[in-house]
């Protein structure tokens, strides 16, 4: 994931406009019937970019701390923050991949962790050792606290779904929803769900418009 972060800081002042990337109001739909936010709710959004998937939780929980590799996406989203007045959004330039859960919550300790949910939309497949960073992210939530992320499905297909001249940044086309569950489990969550449950249309060059499905993904911490 780091290592795509200077192609991603070159991508993040007109990220906004990307319209096939932006799928982040169906993502937060779709999390707002699974998940219950108070104004007590402590927040991270890992791989947060832009804040697309954050600003829809502004104003509704206590604090949300943004987590991303690359520098020029936590720029925009603090150009954000300062334009619309957002004093409960952080942004923390960093990743969680190649560290030990315990050095993981150690590094977001003094931003709010333990928090009550953390939530990520799209990032997962940019992340080489998924299995270890979702370790990371469960040692980061609080006792009753929710992981929730969404990214593309395992198919035969899903190669296709970026670009040729971007496969350099993808770790992982698509990942299969019942080995994500699996990761899960043993990351010591419970209730862990793994379900096909949106799906994203993308033109792609000799094919047409084409359809990828996502899951989304969901586990306790006890």
């Amino acid at each position: 994931m780091a290592a795509s972060a200077p192609t991603f800081n070159t991508l993040a002042a007109t990220y906004d406009n990307k319209t096939p990337f932006n799928i982040h109001a169906d993502v937060v739909a779709l999390m707002s019937k699974l998940l219950t936010v108070t104004a007590r709710t402590k927040v991270m959004d890992f791989g947060s970019g832009t804040g697309l998937l954050t600003e829809h939780f502004e104003g509704k929980v206590a604090s949300i701390l943004c987590i991303d590799p690359s520098q020029g996406m936590c720029d925009e989203l603090n150009k954000k923050v300062a334009a619309r007045g957002w004093p409960n959004i952080t942004t923390l330039c960093t990743t969680l991949e190649g560290k030990t859960p315990d050095d993981a919550f150690a590094l977001v300790q003094p931003h709010g962790a333990p928090f009550d949910l953390i939530i990520s939309s799209m990032t997962m497949h940019h992340v080489q050792d998924v299995a270890g960073v979702i370790k990371c992210l469960a040692r980061c939530l609080a006792p009753g606290g929710v992981l929730c992320f969404v990214d593309l499905e395992k198919t035969e297909q899903s190669h296709k779904m970026h670009p040729v001249a971007v496969h350099h940044l993808v770790r992982h086309h698509g990942l299969p929803c019942d080995t994500v569950k699996i990761w899960m489990d043993e990351a010591g969550l419970v209730n862990t769900t793994c379900t096909r449950s949106l799906a994203m249309k993308r033109e792609v060059e000799g094919e047409g418009l084409m359809e990828f499905p996502l899951w989304l993904a969901m586990g306790n911490k006890p």
